[in-house]
């Protein structure tokens, strides 16, 4: 069971909360077993564009939720002029939520993106052995 953390020391808006109610209302077996938390992003690290923190068996990843797919392009276009190391880069994503996203959606676009970056990092730690 994946554990799900809504406090926190700013804003948070109906998109980033109905983020986290999508893992938070999953069936049980239904998340991988490396998935280990979704939880709010603090104040400072929402000003590093931080919305949600995924915590995995691999470390933590950093979602950015938008409502748009221009406010997703808008953010990945930021991104590389505000995070610099392509480490810290690569731990980045986003997604897309509105009020109508449906949670299974929601899971299933989260769990592909983290998969793929999750599977760059194993392959990396492999090379560098």
């Amino acid at each position: 069971m994946v554990r799900c953390v809504y406090e926190t020391d700013r804003v948070v808006y109906p998109n980033e909360r109905r983020f986290i109610e999508a893992f938070e209302k999953t069936p049980e077996g239904e998340l991988p077993l490396w998935l280990l938390e979704v939880r709010m992003s603090s104040k400072a690290e929402d000003h590093e564009m931080i919305d949600v923190c995924v915590v995995t068996d691999e470390g933590t990843f950093f979602c950015q939720v938008k409502n748009s797919a221009k406010g997703r392009s808008r953010f990945e276009e930021r991104l590389h002029g505000r995070i610099r190391e392509p480490e810290k880069q690569r731990r980045y994503f986003c997604i897309v939520v509105s009020a109508n996203s449906s949670f299974q959606r929601i899971r299933e676009e989260t769990i592909r993106v983290l998969s793929e970056k999750r599977a760059y990092i194993l392959k990396d730690k492999v090379r560098k052995k």
